[in-house]
């Protein structure tokens, strides 16, 4: 007599199963299908993996030999989208993997031009410290010409002070001479202006302060005498001395002041050749601190391209450790994704331990002529 199925309880209704209950022990079994499905529906309408996921444990359920064409179709289906995806995740793989080797590349390039950069950049270094010295060279030079320069026109400031000294000494002596002499000589003063002869007379005699002292004690004698016709031989000797004395006085001051001006052309000329020279100095300081400039922006250009080369070689280092975490990860998805695909295989070739009941057209499951399963220990039961 075959075995009785259980009706449900009229006094309670069975429960419904809430989403999210722990499968039945005999879904276990297609896990390997469902978690297969989970894996390439990203790209499925939920309609489509809602089809998928009641029909895969029905078609999965009936042996190998049994299967009919919709069953076929269906593990078909899901081999087919598992294979579709493979390809796409072996795509990703071998796309991180060109990426690794490009980076890869890239790194052992900069890598290999470091060495060429340094060396650049230390020529660039040198050239430049090169350029450096000579700039403080050239400094210095214009500096020695600039102090030069400056001894120069002081030295002529004071050549040309002694000229103008010189000058003004010989003009007021002639001035002194021309307001004195010239009554004296010729007795020009009256005898009640004796006072004002006297004092011309020491005037006279300052005058020629360098004559010879018995022209300078003659002379007032002489001079304090009668008319100048009256003189004897011996005064008009003196009073002609007297004006040798102060012509030979007034020739000496214009040669002295002739040297001084020849003195302060000379220095004239060496102020002249001190600014040509402190000139020379600061053009060549000008050439040589652009070239020194030139240097120094060759050397910022070679410096920053080995540093930039630096970052490039830090950045493909960090990069090649995403890169390779990337691939990790891919590599994983893939060899998971193979792993499931292999275990649904092995279900799809094997026979199922546990039926899963498939109803006829028109028919509820569970309601047809075939071999019963237990039903689980309900709540009530339990």
């Amino acid at each position: 007599m075959g075995a009785k199925r259980a009706a449900p309880s009229p006094s309670k209704p069975a429960k419904a199963a809430k989403k999210g209950d722990a499968q039945q022990p005999e879904d276990k079994q297609w896990q390997p299908a469902l978690d297969l499905l989970r894996e390439v529906s990203s790209e499925l309408p939920v309609s489509c993996a809602d089809m998928l996921r009641g029909a895969l444990p029905h078609a999965l359920a009936t042996a190998k030999a049994d299967r009919h064409a919709f069953q076929n179709t269906i593990i078909d289906t899901l081999t087919s989208l598992s294979a579709e995806e493979e390809e796409r995740r072996r795509a990703a793989v071998k796309a991180i993997e060109a990426n690794v080797a490009a980076n890869v590349a890239e790194r052992d390039e900069a890598s290999g031009q470091i060495d060429e950069r340094k060396k650049e950049e230390s020529e660039k270094q040198e050239e430049r410290n090169a350029k450096a010295a000579i700039v403080k060279d050239d400094e210095a030079a214009v500096q020695v010409a600039t102090v030069e320069l400056e001894k120069q026109q002081a030295e002529l400031a004071e050549a040309q002070k002694r000229v103008t000294s010189a000058v003004g000494a010989k003009q007021e002596f002639i001035e002194k001479v021309e307001s004195v002499w010239p009554k004296l000589e010729v007795c020009g003063f009256e005898k009640k202006d004796w006072r004002a002869r006297n004092k011309a007379i020491d005037t006279l005699i300052q005058c020629l302060a360098c004559a010879p002292q018995s022209l300078s004690a003659a002379l007032p004698v002489v001079l304090k005498a009668g008319a100048p016709e009256e003189r004897v031989d011996f005064a008009k000797a003196v009073i002609s001395h007297a004006n040798m004395a102060l012509k030979g006085k007034t020739d000496a001051m214009s040669a002295e002041i002739a040297a001084l001006e020849g003195a302060a052309a000379d220095r004239v000329q060496a102020v002249s050749e001190a600014e040509a020279r402190v000139k020379q100095c600061q053009n060549k300081l000008d050439i040589v601190m652009q070239e020194a400039m030139d240097a120094d922006n060759k050397w910022v250009d070679a410096n920053t391209k080995v540093f930039d080369l630096q970052s490039s070689i830090s950045d493909f280092s960090r990069k090649e450790g995403q890169l390779c975490a990337e691939l990790d990860t891919a590599t994983k998805v893939l060899e998971s994704l193979q792993a499931v695909a292999k275990s649904f295989g092995n279900i799809v070739e094997g026979a199922p331990t546990v039926a899963v009941s498939e109803a006829p057209q028109g028919e509820e499951p569970g309601t047809q002529n075939e071999p019963i399963v237990p039903a689980e220990p309900t709540e009530q039961s339990a």
